[in-house]
């Protein structure tokens, strides 16, 4: 569920340290900023990529020690907890400041002189992706079974996108549907991945699995042509077929129509 996820404090542990000598009150107070994180790029610190905090936005902060190094003779250990806003299982508030399943990755530089002892070797990228682009359904494959209530739904060749095409759905008005069919293959918890293109002339789209809305709205305008994923969980399902609806919504002021393009999706399961 969207929510804000960095109440987690950071610790230094200094030459072995039991207990951190620097603790900090925050993920956004340790990157320099507060009340969430603002699109910023210091010299020191900043935030380069901010997509909020719907399910599946990407954050992308930094800070460097330059000015404010952390001296240590032995050993230094820097944890940060994972903790933010959580909830209940029928969507009530349960906690401001709880243990939570976000995907984190984290980079350190490290500057010495030879020699050195051999640093333990890192998993291959391929290994450490949360999906797996191989298992992609081509939103082009799916053309016929789709159906819409208005608009042409056909193959379109396009430069970038996976497979070198995708679904093009053409309505004219808001309030049009687009029915796609997908199938589960065996029963189990599920996210859905949607990988679809945005453009110029494209709209806003709800999303539905069966009649469950799956998130807000997606606007798909962008100036230039660009594909996004978009993550959506979809919790506990039964094997079986089930319909993939894409509701036009409306279209940003400066978007010049309601189209739609999927370039593709994936049923995975969470980690």
């Amino acid at each position: 569920m969207a929510s804000w996820w960095g109440e987690g404090d950071d610790f230094f542990f200094i030459d072995g340290e039991a207990e951190p000598s620097l603790r900090g009150t925050g993920t956004e107070d340790y990157f320099c900023d507060g009340w969430g994180f603002r699109k910023q790029a210091g010299i020191y610190y900043g935030a380069p990529l901010v997509e909020g905090y719907e399910v599946g936005s990407l954050t992308s902060v930094y800070r460097w020690h330059i000015v404010d190094p952390v001296h240590f003779r032995k050993s230094l250990r820097l944890e940060i907890e994972h903790k933010g806003v959580t909830f209940n299982p029928d969507g009530s508030f349960r906690s401001g400041f709880e243990e939570r399943p976000d995907d984190l990755s984290s980079v350190a530089f490290w500057y010495q002189t030879e020699p050195h002892k051999p640093f333990p070797p890192m998993p291959v990228g391929y290994d450490r992706l949360y999906y797996d682009f191989a298992t992609v359904i081509e939103g082009e494959s799916l053309i016929a079974g789709a159906t819409a209530t208005e608009g042409v739904i056909e193959k379109q060749d396009l430069g970038g996108a996976s497979g070198g095409a995708h679904l093009w759905w053409r309505p004219s008005k808001e309030g049009e549907e687009l029915t796609v069919p997908i199938e589960v293959k065996e029963p189990g918890r599920y996210d859905l991945v949607l990988i679809l293109t945005k453009s110029w002339d494209y709209g806003r789209v709800q999303v539905f699995l069966n009649d469950r809305p799956l998130g807000p709205p997606r606007d798909l305008y962008s100036p230039t042509v660009v594909h996004e994923e978009f993550l959506m969980p979809l919790g506990a399902l039964e094997a079986g077929k089930y319909s993939l609806r894409f509701r036009n919504v409306g279209k940003a002021a400066d978007s010049k129509g309601y189209f739609f393009g999927l370039d593709g999706l994936l049923l995975i399961k969470p980690r």
